[in-house]
């Protein structure tokens, strides 16, 4: 397999990966404004959007 089709075949998920990040750093963001200090840091919220993201992801044409 080239190079370009295996990047091309990793996209999705890298991408659904950026988009699970992004949520939970915002949420950390509000989570700070709102409380004065994050009581569930990005990791953990993207662990807790990992599985529901995958799973939601798993319906979408072109997914494995």
């Amino acid at each position: 397999m080239t190079s370009s089709k295996s990047i091309a075949r990793l996209a999705p998920g890298l991408a659904l990966c950026g988009a699970i990040t992004l949520v939970a750093v915002g949420l950390q963001a509000l989570e700070e404004h709102w409380a004065g200090r994050p009581y569930l840091e990005v990791l953990v919220l993207a662990i807790l959007f990992g599985p529901p993201g995958r799973r939601a992801a798993a319906g979408c044409p072109g997914s494995a």
